[in-house]
C-alpha cells in the first residue's frame, strides 16, 4: 500500500491511498454447492430418491486486486466532517464503490454525537452463477452432470448487490485520555440482477433474499 496525506490548511486534510494485493492457492469454499436445472428449469433428480443433483463450486486459484482510497476531514471549531470514497477492482470481475460519511457533533465539552452513513455497491464475479442450466453451464446424460465451466460459484458475496449502513454513535469523555461510547447501526443488503426462472421448480422463488442486521456496541477507549 502506498499513501499520501496532505494538510490542506488549519482545518482540513486529504488522504490518498493505492493498494495492491495478490493471492494464490485454494480460494474455493468446499462447503458451497450450485443447483442444477434441466432445459425445462426443473431440478435434476439424483440416484438417491428424494434428493437432487448439485455441483460443488470452483473458484480461480489466483486473485489480483487494486484499490483506490480518498479521505477528507474538516474540523470546525469543535465539530468534524469525515468523508471517504473507496474503489476496488480485481481480475475476478468484481468492482466495488464505497462512500462513507460521518459528522461528529460536539454537544458539550465532554459529550459528542456522531451520525454515520455508508453506501456500498459491487458488480458480480465473472464466474458467479445463482444456478447452473443445462446447455449453458452443464450437460446432462440421465442423472449424470458434466460441467461446461471450469469455475462457478453461487456464493452471494460474489454476486452483484447494494448495501446501506446507517446509525449513530454517542461518546462521553471520562477525562483527557479515556471515553465510553455507544454505537447503534442498521445494515441492509439487496442483490442485483438475480431472478428466478419464469418456469420450473424455482419459479417465483427468491434466489438471493435481502439481508438486514442491526447491532449495538458499547466501547471503552483509553490512551497512555
Amino acid at each position: 500500500m502506498f499513501g499520501v496525506t496532505q494538510v490542506l490548511g488549519r482545518h482540513s486534510l486529504l488522504q490518498l491511498n493505492y493498494g495492491l494485493s495478490s493471492s494464490s492457492g485454494y480460494h474455493t469454499d468446499p462447503y458451497k454447492v450450485l443447483t442444477v436445472l434441466d432445459s425445462n428449469n426443473n431440478l435434476v433428480a439424483s440416484n438417491t430418491p428424494g434428493q437432487y443433483q448439485y455441483l460443488f463450486e470452483s473458484r480461480p486459484d489466483t486473485r489480483l486486486r487494486h484499490s483506490l482510497y480518498a479521505g477528507w476531514k474538516y474540523i470546525f471549531t469543535e465539530d468534524v466532517i469525515d468523508l471517504s470514497l473507496r474503489f476496488t477492482s480485481d481480475d475476478w470481475g468484481i468492482q466495488t464503490n464505497t462512500l462513507d460519511a460521518k459528522y461528529r457533533w460536539a454537544a458539550t465539552q465532554d459529550f459528542y454525537v456522531e451520525p454515520h452513513v455508508r453506501w456500498y455497491t459491487q458488480t458480480e464475479a465473472d464466474f458467479y452463477r445463482p444456478y447452473l442450466r443445462e446447455g449453458q453451464d452443464v450437460t446432462l446424460a440421465g442423472n449424470a452432470v458434466t460441467p461446461l465451466l471450469t469455475e462457478a460459484s453461487a456464493d452471494s458475496r460474489l454476486g452483484a448487490f447494494d448495501a446501506l449502513t446507517y446509525g449513530i454513535k454517542f461518546g462521553y469523555a471520562l477525562g483527557r485520555d479515556s471515553e465510553v461510547n455507544l454505537r447503534v447501526e442498521q445494515y441492509t443488503q439487496t442483490a442485483s440482477n438475480v431472478s428466478a426462472p419464469a418456469t420450473g421448480n424455482l419459479a417465483g422463488q427468491e434466489i438471493v433474499p435481502d439481508l438486514s442486521a442491526m447491532w449495538v456496541q458499547i466501547g471503552y477507549s483509553f490512551r497512555w
